[in-house]
Formats: structure tokens, sequence, C-alpha cells
């Protein structure tokens, strides 16, 4: 097995696709934490170098590997730096915001679709949220109860993910953004408090 090292050669897309076939098949096979990096590499015989050369971190795989134009782990570390006391503020804003954008949006409202048909990518959903983003978020609160602190704001974002942009529930999924701030941003604080 020639695996190869480094940049790219010219043909790369061809490889690339390769990586993303092969990503897409372990992680809906082995999970999102079964799932490795260097096995994907292997499978697709080229070095784990040239992996992270296109992908990045195995977050970034995963999202390309199934075209989610937003990333939520990054929606997540971006709300994560400065004040602690204003992560509720920054992750509510950031995911209004985000999911507000139809053209970042549709890929992940048509993936959690397809998931919620597929218990095996279902299952690798939730565990990357649960790697990627409880674990960001749990990573930024001071305490020894941050983890079941990030976990309940996940879910109360969750909460609204779904009832606005997937199952669209009325009045909610019509309310301007700011409304929608408004209403949630006791909610989403009192999750983190």
């Amino acid at each position: 097995m020639n695996k190869r090292r480094g940049r790219p050669a010219r043909g790369g897309p061809s490889r690339r696709e390769r990586i993303l076939s092969e990503a897409r098949a372990a992680f809906v096979e082995r999970g999102y934490r079964g799932a490795t990096m260097r096995a994907i590499a292997s499978t697709s015989d080229v070095d784990v170098a040239l992996v992270s050369y296109y992908f990045g971190s195995k977050g970034d795989l995963f999202a390309a590997a199934f075209a989610l134009e937003l990333r939520p782990a990054r929606v997540a570390r971006g709300a994560v730096g400065g004040d602690p006391a204003r992560v509720a503020d920054r992750l509510l804003r950031a995911v209004l915001l985000t999911w507000e954008d139809p053209a970042s949006s549709s890929s992940m409202r048509a993936f959690i679709e397809s998931a919620m048909t597929d218990p095996e990518l279902l299952r690798s959903f939730r565990e990357y949220i649960e790697h990627e983003v409880v674990d960001a978020l749990a990573e930024q609160l001071p305490d020894p109860r941050a983890r079941a602190r990030a976990h309940a704001a996940v879910q109360v974002i969750i909460g609204l993910i779904f009832s606005r942009y997937i199952l669209r529930l009325e009045p909610f999924a019509r309310v301007p953004p700011r409304e929608a701030y408004r209403i949630l941003r006791p909610v989403v604080a009192a999750a983190f408090a």
C-alpha cells in the first residue's frame, strides 16, 4: 500500500472525494467516537497527514463528509471565548444568526431530517454533538457541574432549532430573530446558571 504523504499532487479532488466517501461510511458504521482519522486515512489509502491537510480536525471532517455548511462545533466554539458569564448570550445569538441564513442552514436541516430516519447516522450525530459541542461549552464553565450545565444549554438550543427551523411550530417559527432572542435568552441563561 503506497500512502501519499504531504501536500496533494494535481488530481487531488479524487483523493479528497475518496476520503469523504470513506469518512461517511466510517461515521455511520462506527459512530463519531469509533471512527478515527487514522482508520479513515488507511481505508482511503492515504496518509493521515493528507486527511488533516484537507479537513483539519475530525469535527471538520465529519461536517465535510455530510456536506454541512453549518458546523455546530464552530458555532459553539465561536461562542465560548470571552467572559464566561456571557456565554449564553453569545451562543444564542450565534445559533439564531446561523440558522436564519438559508444558505448555511439548508444542508443542516436536510442532514437532521435524514438522520431522524437512520439510527446509525443519528447515533453518530449525537456523539458528534456530545464530543464537539457539549465538550466545547463545558470547557469554558468554571465549576464541577460544567458538563451538566453545558448539556442543559445544548438541549434548550436543540429545542429552539427543532421548534423554529425543523418543525416550524407557530407562532414561534415566524417571530423575528430579535424577539426569539428576547424570549429564549432567560431560558438559555438559566440552563448555564
